[in-house]
Formats: structure tokens, C-alpha cells, sequence
């Protein structure tokens, strides 16, 4: 059934038992106090509430003139069929929300010289085809809720509620036809290994799966946020993870040649992420203190050593990643995001991503070979001339 102002009328006269109307122009009193509350700006004041998906508007405002009052010096003037302000940007994309304006007698006031309005817009007020059924039945509640002080009375505190409910019915459901803006563009490449570790972490919270690469929702936005603010490169040194270490000999370099102390220089290897020990043999038997380690050079009076580490590789390609580990990353991801996207789920979360890193480290450690332990001071003092040393 098409949308039209008599239809809204009597929508908030069956609200409060009223007959229903013939005709616009019929002369009942209930007509003529919907027309007064029309007038006064009902629809603007509903779509300034609800801000329906079909009145907004986007639009790039470049001409400003100086303030005379204040030192934001870019004053806007909004367009003629602006009703309320959804978001002001500095950019054409809508990645950068300007936080610091000032938006007072239908101005904008700002340090931007040019800036896109996302606006509710009153244009479409009275194209009913436009609208909602939602927004609809808001206008006619409070329609309703206008006119019964006068006709209903006795009626006025259910329509309080009916009026409550429609509008927070319509803001759901609008909320639900745009999605949510992105903070920023995308930074990082998804590759099939890495859409896997995204999925597994949305999995964790309970939220949709990101598809492709080109994905632009909040989801991708904030778990690239993560990946960029270092969450591998924590992991990676957080402990010597014994899946990731690879080994290297490494022979001075005679073209950096030592000006004092140490007799040799090394570079280090280019792909070095975390140090896990330097030793004299290619047996990795006999650690090396004697050297030390500065910027991208190791000195040393030897001039070859034995080098293990984690390389920056690991850092870039879930491929080379150990199962576990690639659980407790997908874990991590989950857990560092979930604030913002599933903050109800938050101690689930937690808890499964402190069982994944657990598992982790066991199993890390118990598939890793064992390593000989130095015998200490007070045991070779102990054992020092004794015939039977080394045994009981």
C-alpha cells in the first residue's frame, strides 16, 4: 500500500481511537490539529531523531568565510535543506571524520578549507515514496502523541511509549541499510594464509567471515590495525619459539676493520628479527659471551661464530608459521579486537586465546630437541678431586 499523508494521519488517529479521516480538507478538529502539528515541523523533527538512510546526503563544501568570533577561520554555510549533521570528513574517501568543528546557526566552523558533509536532508520530507515503513509509522506516533493532550488524554502515556518504541525500531533497522564507515584504508594484502588467520580470530568472536581481499569493513580495518601495530612481532619475541629459530655462520668482515678493544666486526644477517644464541661450534655446544652486540654488528675477538635466531621472514608468512602457533596469532588478533568489535564476548575471547598460547608453548617445548645444561660452580667444586667424580 503507497504511502501518502492521509494515510499517516489516520495511523495517529487509530493510535488514540479517533475516526478515521474522509479527506485531507474534511472539517473535524482532529484534522485541523494534525495540520498545526504538521506545520510546526513534524517530519523535520522526526527525521532529525530517526536520520533515515533515505534523507542523508553527502555533500563537498569548498567556499568559507572568516569567523569573526572564534579562530576556526573556515566558516561553512550548510545547504538550505540541511535538518542535523551526521559527520563532517576532510577527505573524498570518508576515511577521516574532522573531530574539532563547531556547527551553530547553520554553520560549520573548522580548520579545513574544504570538507564533505554527511547530512540529514529534509528534501525528500514530503516524497512519500521515499520513505520508510519504519519512518512512517514514527511520524504518525508522535502525530498521535501531539494531538492527544488535546482528544485522548487519558491516552498520552502509552503513546510516550509507542512513540519510544517505533523510534528505537527505526533507528535499528536504518542502522542496519549503510554500513558503518571505515577508520582508514586498508594498509595490509591479504593473502589466502592470511585471510585464514583473519577468519579464524572473527570465528573466535562469533562474527562473519571476511571474503576477499578487498574487503572494507570495520572487521578488515580493525584487524589490519593490529597486524600493523607490531601483534607478530610481539609474539615472535615473546619467547624462543623453537619452530622458528634457524641457524647461520657468520665470518668477520675484514672491511670493518675495529678503531679499539675487539679485534673482529660481523654483520649481522639482514633477516635477523630475534637473537637466540651465539656460540663457538657448528654444534651449537659451547655459547660465545665473549663479544657484543651492537646496531646491525657483532664484536668479537674470533673470527668466525655460530649464530641461531628467528628470522624476519616469520613475520610476513603464516605459511612458514607452526599450526599451534598460527592459532595462538588468530588468538592474539581476537583478543586485541574484540573491544571494538564483540566487547560482549570479551572473556570468552580471553580465555581462549590464553588456552591456544598455552598449548603453543607446550608443544613447542616438548617437540624441540634437549639442549645440554651447563654444569654450574658449586657442582665442578663439588666434584674437584674426587676419584669418583661424575657419580654417585
Amino acid at each position: 500500500m503507497a504511502i501518502d499523508k492521509l494515510g499517516i494521519y489516520n495511523d495517529a488517529l487509530l493510535l488514540i481511537g479517533q475516526r478515521k479521516l474522509a479527506s485531507l480538507t474534511e472539517e473535524r478538529e482532529s484534522r485541523r490539529l494534525l495540520d498545526s502539528s504538521w506545520d510546526l515541523g513534524a517530519v523535520d523533527f522526526c527525521l532529525e531523531i530517526v536520520k533515515p538512510v533515505f534523507s542523508r546526503i553527502t555533500t563537498n563544501l569548498t567556499s568559507s568565510t572568516p569567523s569573526s568570533s572564534h579562530d576556526l577561520d573556515n566558516v561553512f554555510t550548510l545547504p538550505s535543506d540541511w535538518v542535523s549533521t551526521i559527520d563532517v570528513y576532510s577527505d573524498s574517501r570518508l576515511d577521516q571524520p574532522i573531530n574539532r568543528y563547531i556547527n551553530e546557526d547553520r554553520t560549520i566552523a573548522c580548520e579545513y578549507s574544504s570538507i564533505f558533509v554527511r547530512y540529514v536532508s529534509n528534501t525528500n520530507g514530503e516524497v512519500y515514496s521515499k520513505w520508510s515503513p519504519a519512518f512512517t509509522r514514527v511520524v504518525s506516533a508522535y502525530l498521535a502523541r501531539e494531538i492527544a493532550l488535546r482528544l485522548s488524554p487519558e491516552d498520552l502515556t502509552d503513546l510516550d511509549g509507542t512513540f519510544a518504541d517505533r523510534v528505537e525500531a527505526a533507528i535499528g533497522i536504518e542502522a542496519k541499510k549503510e554500513p558503518q564507515q571505515r577508520s582508514k584504508p586498508s594498509t595490509t594484502t591479504l593473502s589466502a594464509s592470511w585471510l585464514r588467520v583473519y577468519n579464524d580470530a572473527l570465528g573466535i568472536m562469533g562474527l562473519d567471515e571476511v571474503v576477499t581481499d578487498d574487503d572494507d569493513s570495520v572487521r578488515r580495518s580493525a584487524l589490519d590495525t593490529a597486524i600493523d601495530g607490531s601483534l607478530v612481532e610481539f609474539m615472535l619475541g615473546d619467547i624462543a619459539w623453537n619452530w622458528a629459530i634457524t641457524s647461520a655462520k657468520i665470518l668477520q668482515n675484514p672491511s670493518l676493520e675495529t678503531d679499539w678493544g675487539w679485534k673482529f666486526s660481523f654483520d649481522k644477517p639482514a633477516d635477523l628479527h630475534r637473537l637466540d644464541g651465539v656460540f663457538f661450534d657448528e654444534y651449537f655446544q659451547r655459547p660465545l659471551k665473549t663479544y657484543i652486540d651492537e646496531g646491525d654488528t657483532f664484536f668479537s675477538d674470533v673470527d668466525e661464530m655460530y649464530i641461531k635466531y628467528v628470522s624476519t621472514e616469520h613475520l610476513t608468512n603464516p605459511d612458514g608459521w607452526d599450526a599451534s602457533f598460527r592459532k595462538a596469532i588468530a588468538g592474539r588478533l581476537a583478543k586485541e579486537t574484540c573491544m571494538k568489535l564483540a566487547p560482549d564476548k570479551y572473556q570468552v575471547v580471553k580465555d581462549e586465546y590464553e588456552e591456544r598460547y598455552s598449548n603453543a608453548k607446550s608443544k613447542d617445548a616438548m617437540e624441540s630437541p634437549p639442549r645440554l645444561i651447563a654444569e654450574g660452580s658449586w657442582v665442578r667444586a663439588r666434584n674437584t678431586g674426587r676419584v669418583n667424580r661424575r657419580r654417585p
